[in-house]
């Protein structure tokens, strides 16, 4: 006997073919939708990009769509891309998936991959930071031939390599050693360093002496730990710089009492909250940290062709914490203008500071930002960003101090370029 289509209330049997037309579409206006916008993001300028209807029909992408260069050289590349961040639709495709994985507890991260990203409890998210035991031997190589190249370049200053505060600990047993690799890889450069008679400063020891646990030094929802732990990294780096070096830091102007700080509340979600999204995490507080005492900073940003002039609002790119979209805004980037090849910062409020060179990665946009009201100037390099010519930070020279802060180094490739082996 022949099935019976179901009938619908109004008695009428639903047409099949009105269900597919319906979604074909949609699908043609997703697809018009995102050869528009792909369009517009690849193949038109900047000035075109920040007229107010093209912004209007680029919202809701990547970061910065209006400035940002095409992203990617090739046709392949610059599809990739846009798939990936500007599908339309995506953030309500992602929070449906990630509803789905949370009933289903689904807390699996790969061993491979950026920000692959895993539940720590109590919504407090960490990535695996794995590498092999050949990718580590390699950075262990490239940063002490990097050191030594800083060593010649700058043969009376004294040199320190500070270990950055790590997001588990021992007493992150679920974590430690489990999904997180990154204490293992701190371990091993900072052994490769004094093995090649470095002065080595582990900010690890010294946080687990605050009586604190690792996951307080850190935002929940982003890899990079607060400002207020930017504040005591400065703090701790300017007061081993005085003590071993004898490098006349203002220790003064580090205290906690000589900032003060406007907290954001719920306007960060980081980069691995932005990968769980708002159906398994909630926000991060942010604060704006600056310097309560009498200042006068010149900042320069040659890649952005900056330059700025004032107190602690100098340091920062206020047009990051206007806020309201949080897959797409990063109020962590504000301090110190962003991830930047070069950055030179001067504290005309003391000119007979001590001058600090800094190699770093992302985690010293909140450390520079203090540091340098301690000293008279600061040129941080991030040799991720692009070729930093020795050369030219000879000329730049001289310095009281280098240090160097990275919470990874930067691939062995780029090291090797900068100490002029690729050559």
């Amino acid at each position: 006997m022949d099935a019976v289509p179901p009938e619908t209330p109004s008695g009428k049997t639903p047409r099949p073919a009105f269900s597919a037309v319906l979604f074909l579409i949609l699908c043609f206006a997703g697809l018009t939708a995102f050869s528009v916008r792909y369009v517009l993001r690849t193949r038109t300028g900047p000035a075109f990009r920040s007229r107010p209807a093209v912004r209007r029909l680029l919202a809701g992408g990547a970061p910065e769509i209006a400035g940002t260069p095409r992203p990617g050289r090739t046709f392949r590349a610059g599809l990739e891309w846009e798939t990936t961040e500007n599908v339309p639709f995506k953030v309500p495709l992602l929070e449906a998936a990630c509803a789905w994985e949370r009933l289903l507890r689904w807390n699996v991260p790969l061993l491979t991959g950026y920000n692959a990203v895993f539940d720590a409890g109590g919504g407090f998210l960490g990535r695996v930071e794995y590498a092999s035991p050949d990718v580590r031997s390699a950075q262990c190589r490239a940063t002490v031939g990097f050191l030594e190249t800083v060593r010649r370049l700058f043969p009376e200053t004294p040199i320190l390599y500070a270990v950055t505060p790590a997001r588990f600990g021992a007493d992150d047993r679920f974590a430690d050693g489990v999904f997180f690799f990154g204490n293992e890889g701190r371990d091993a450069l900072a052994s490769a360093v004094r093995g090649a008679g470095f002065d080595v400063l582990d900010l690890r020891r010294d946080w687990a002496e605050t009586g604190r646990r690792n996951r307080d030094a850190f935002f929940r929802t982003d890899h990079h730990f607060t400002p207020e732990t930017g504040v005591w990294a400065a703090r701790r780096i300017g007061e081993t710089l005085a003590e071993r070096f004898g490098v006349p830091v203002a220790a003064a102007a580090l205290a906690d009492s000589a900032f003060r700080k406007d907290v954001r509340k719920g306007a960060f979600l980081g980069s691995m909250g932005k990968k769980f999204s708002l159906a398994r995490c909630r926000p991060d507080d942010i604060s704006v940290i600056g310097t309560d005492a009498p200042a006068d900073f010149e900042i320069e940003v040659p890649a952005r062709r900056l330059r700025s002039r004032g107190g602690s609002k100098a340091l920062v790119d206020w047009t990051r914490l206007r806020g309201g979209r949080l897959y797409s805004d990063n109020p962590y980037a504000a301090y110190l203008h962003s991830d930047n090849p070069l950055v030179r910062v001067r504290n005309l409020h003391r000119p007979d500071g001590p001058g600090i060179l800094v190699f770093g990665d992302s985690f010293d946009n909140a450390l520079v930002t203090f540091l340098a009201a301690a000293a008279g100037r600061i040129e941080t390099v991030d040799l991720r960003l692009g070729r930093t010519a020795p050369d030219d930070l000879r000329k730049d020279g001289p310095f009281d101090a280098v240090l160097v802060f990275w919470n990874e180094p930067p691939p062995p490739a780029r090291l090797a370029a900068f100490t002029g082996s690729d050559r």
